[in-house]
């Protein structure tokens, strides 16, 4: 892997990591808004450290059965029914 490639997997890396980071603070915020007395446990950093890598490695997954998808069906562009056959996996995910 060249040096370019592998400074833009670090900076998709990093967002995903800041990202996530949001969304459990942000989660965390509401849970402790609507439930005034009851504090909701902390997330340590290295906890979502660890959450961001597995949605990183998720998506990569992800990113390979669309294109698997797409191939079969002989196209070369992803369409929005190959995204709804990767989540019939997850019914949560269907409903969005």
């Amino acid at each position: 892997m060249n040096s370019g490639l592998e400074s833009e997997e670090l900076r998709v890396r990093q967002s995903v990591l800041y990202t996530v980071g949001r969304i459990c603070d942000d989660e965390a915020q509401k849970q402790q808004n609507e439930h005034h007395a009851r504090v909701r446990p902390a997330m340590s950093k290295e906890a979502m450290a660890l959450l961001a890598d597995i949605v990183y490695k998720q998506s990569e997954v992800m990113a390979t059965e669309l294109q698997f998808f797409a191939r079969h069906a002989n196209r070369k562009i992803i369409k929005t029914e190959d995204v709804t056959l990767l989540a019939r996996k997850h019914p949560n995910l269907v409903a969005i």
